[in-house]
């Protein structure tokens, strides 16, 4: 074999093994994030009670001084959006596009209002809801239609994770404050490191990466 043949060769083992290590580490990402969404952001020990992600905005929602805010409810909204950041992250991933776009929906779909949304419109705290939903959907989708070198930029990757670092841990922040002036002995939960770690794992290593087969190709040094 060729010196460039053996280099070839080596080259995509390597390219394999890089692929099998995203693929991994977005499945691992997948994980923390379902098992962060679901478990505790903050918990009270006196009161014997936990809150995820979601009941702790919607709590937020319900305090004078968040809905006194400017724009309206904004640290409720700054928490919620963490399904709008993790709908990008999982739209850049390298798996089929219909587990994209299915990720996408069921995030999307989590963040509806309830049904009583129909018999009460006006609801700031429903609206907000609904339109996070839309935005959720319509980044997700947007994101997959983004051309490939650009789904594996490292600027897109840390413009993703700082929104979501920022936005979510000021969220976190506002809310554990607005709970411990009710109760002293809340705490934080496991729930936002958890859901931390996997979107590290999905951008830092489950993002789409251009491989050297497809470099070659792009240069015409493949046949």
């Amino acid at each position: 074999m060729s010196r460039s043949g053996t280099i070839l060769t080596a080259s995509l083992r390597i390219d394999e093994s890089v692929l099998g290590l995203r693929t991994w580490s977005a499945l691992l990402g997948a994980a923390l994030l379902v098992a962060g969404l679901i478990s505790p952001w903050v918990v009270t020990p006196g009161a014997g009670t936990t809150m995820n992600v979601m009941d702790l905005a919607e709590w937020m929602t319900l305090h004078p001084a968040v809905r006194a805010e400017s724009p309206t409810l904004f640290s409720a909204l700054s928490l919620r959006s963490v399904l709008l950041w993790v709908s990008f992250a999982w739209a850049l991933l390298s798996y089929p596009r219909w587990v994209r776009i299915a990720g996408v929906v069921l995030l999307a779909v989590a963040l509806l209002p309830p049904i009583e949304f129909v018999f009460n419109p006006g609801d700031g705290n429903y609206q907000q809801l609904l339109l996070l939903a839309a935005l959720t959907l319509v980044a997700g989708i947007s994101a997959l239609l983004l051309p490939q070198r650009w789904r594996s930029s490292p600027l897109i990757q840390w413009l993703i994770g700082g929104a979501f670092f920022l936005s979510t841990g000021y969220g976190l922040a506002r809310g554990l404050g607005l709970m411990q002036s009710f109760m002293s002995d809340a705490s934080l939960g496991v729930g936002a490191l958890l859901v931390g770690l996997g979107v590290v794992a999905l951008l830092g290593f489950g993002r789409p990466a251009h491989t050297s087969r497809e470099r070659g190709t792009k240069n015409g040094t493949l046949r």
